[in-house]
């Protein structure tokens, strides 16, 4: 799966936790969505270190804040979908919502390779 075509799946589905989300569309929408929340949190740091950018980095963070709410709405469905794809159920993508856990489980599920008994029954 292509780059465009993962983030169109990922749009099409966004607030659905039915379906399967394959690994790769699920590597293309989640690793370049860590790397801006990454760049975000490092950009709001680095400007709260300067006194005169105080208030720009207070921003940069409240955003690193906002996308972070809607990373873990949109990364559960993505997640719950994946789930189903690789044969676990779907709530274990409520995992996402434990701090520690998340960022594990998000690695793993980049990793885990799909069940190939249960897609062929949900193409069925």
């Amino acid at each position: 799966m292509t780059f465009s075509k993962a983030w169109r799946e990922f749009g099409h589905h966004l607030f659905s936790a039915k379906g399967c989300a394959t690994r790769s569309e699920y590597n293309w929408v989640v690793i370049p969505v860590m790397l801006v929340f990454i760049l975000l949190a490092v950009v709001g740091f680095i400007m709260l270190g300067h006194y005169a950018l105080i208030i720009p980095g207070l921003f940069m963070i409240g955003i690193d804040i906002i996308l972070a709410i809607l990373i873990m709405i949109f990364g559960f469905c993505l997640l719950a979908r994946r789930y189903h794809d690789v044969g676990s159920s779907k709530w274990n993508a409520l995992m996402i919502f434990i701090p520690t856990l998340r960022y594990l489980d998000l690695i793993y599920m980049m990793v885990i390779p799909p069940d190939p008994e249960r897609n062929r029954k949900y193409q069925n």
